[in-house]
Parts: structure tokens; sequence; C-alpha cells
């Protein structure tokens, strides 16, 4: 067994003997190899952004599989010539899946699943969700199930996983107001189904414009808020980017050493 250095507190793995025999060893991964701890969330509302993010991956030089459950949310790529995966249920997202975990991943450094909003659609109607079913019944805690389930296997492979997801607003009206205040913003999922997939993310980034002048721009932000859903728990990743370029994002979560990393991030400070 694994045990913890007295000089250095570093965790020390024996050398296994020749004739060691573990019936579990193509099952296992050790948790602190980073490729396991890479799923991340985009959000933000429609026409932010998203699937460029992807394009600029791409541009930076990232070999990007898109599997499009939106069928036809892909437009910003159409012009190139990029692969990807139409999803039109969740039969063919298994199928996928088992070939992805199979070693169909080998050819990628980063597996998009855009959305995960219309991915969690293909699950409800796979369990049987009829339209005007509640997003809080029974039902929920099967596509939670599910989705979370693949994305755990997904994610312990040496690739990284981007579920973009659209954004979703709750407005709540404290004791005695007059009016609604927004009480929280975060993606577009089914709130049991959230609870899991943000249980299993790295991080989780939103997108939203802010006026600069008489422009408007796109600001990235992982830091986390108490209205707004964010979060980094690889710290490597900035509180806040204005007109992000995620080709730089992805150098510094996979801590990349390029000359031009940080030419188009303006980090900002966390509060």
């Amino acid at each position: 067994m694994a045990v913890k250095s007295k000089t250095s507190g570093a965790i020390v793995r024996p050398e296994a003997s020749a004739g060691d025999f573990d019936p579990l060893a193509d099952l296992i991964s050790y948790t602190d190899e980073a490729d396991y701890h890479r799923l991340v969330v985009l959000y933000g509302e429609a026409g932010i952004g998203k699937t460029t993010a992807l394009e600029q991956m791409m541009l930076r030089g990232y070999k990007v599989l898109i599997l499009d459950c939106d069928l036809g949310g892909t437009e910003p790529l159409e012009r190139q010539h990029r692969p990807a995966i139409q999803i039109p249920d969740w039969e063919r997202f298994l199928v996928v899946h088992e070939r992805l975990l199979a070693g169909a991943y080998s050819r990628y450094d980063i597996v998009a699943i855009d959305t995960g909003t219309f991915l969690q659609h293909h699950a409800s109607v796979y369990v049987g969700m009829g339209k005007g079913a509640s997003s809080t019944g029974p039902e929920t805690l099967r596509v939670r199930d599910l989705i979370v389930a693949k994305l755990r296997e997904l994610r312990k492979l040496p690739v990284t996983i981007i579920v973009t997801a659209h954004e979703q607003r709750v407005s709540e009206k404290p004791p005695g107001a007059s009016e609604a205040r927004l009480a929280k913003v975060f993606p577009s999922f089914f709130p049991k189904v959230w609870e899991g997939v943000n249980a299993v993310s790295t991080a989780v980034g939103r997108m939203s414009w802010r006026t600069v002048g008489a422009e408007n721009i796109r600001v990235l932000s992982f830091r986390e808020g108490p209205i707004y859903v964010r979060k980094d728990r690889t710290e490597l990743l900035p509180a806040e980017v204005e007109r992000p370029d995620f080709g730089d994002i992805m150098d510094l979560l996979l801590k990349k050493e390029r000359n031009d990393v940080g030419k188009s991030v303006e980090v900002q400070p966390a509060a």
C-alpha cells in the first residue's frame, strides 16, 4: 500500500514485485493525477460566444472534438473543417461515449459537449420525462445520475472535457419587498442535475457582457460570488478576464509554458 514519507510528507508508492497481480489495475487511477481533474463548464446567455470559445482553442492548435447536442448550434465553426458528431438523442451519446472510453479520445486534446443543456434534454427523453414534467420531480434524479455517471467516466480520460450551457436566472421576492430581485444565475440544468454536474466539475466559468465606454465587451469570470455561480478548483485560472482568448485559458489550465500566454489575458485581482 502507499505510505507517507516521514521526511517530505509525500506519498510513496512501493514498486510492485514481479509476482504481483492486481485484477483492478486497469481500472485504477490516482486522485492526484492532473488529467483526472479536467472538467470545465462554460455558460452564459445565448450569443455570448460559448461556441466561439471552442474555435479559439482550435486556432491555438488544440484538437477539439465537438459533440453537437444542439444540432446546428455550431455556426461559428461551420466555415472551418472541424470534427463534430451530431448527438440527436441519448442513445447516440452512449455510442460515442463508449468509443471514447475504448480509445477514440487519444486523437483529441479536448472533447466539448455543446451544449450540456441539450444533453440534459436528450437524457430527459430517454428516461420518459414528458413535456411539462416537474424539474424537481423524481425523474430528474434519474437524469442527474445518467449525466453525472457519464461525465465521471469521461473526466478520467487524459483529455479536457468542456461542457457548455445556457444561462438561467432565478428571482426571489424578499419578505416585505415590492418587487422580486435576482437571487441566482447558474447553468441551465434542472436544480438536482446541476448539483451533480457542479460536484464533479473542476471549474465553472460564466461569460457575460460588460459596457466599457461605448463598447460591449465579453468578460469571463471564475470568481465565486453570492449570485453568479463560478469556481476554480485548479487554482490555475484568473479570477476574471476581459476579452478572453480561450487558447490562453487552455494553456493556463494545462500549465503550458508559452511566451505569449497572458498577452490577451487581463487578470483582475480577486475581491
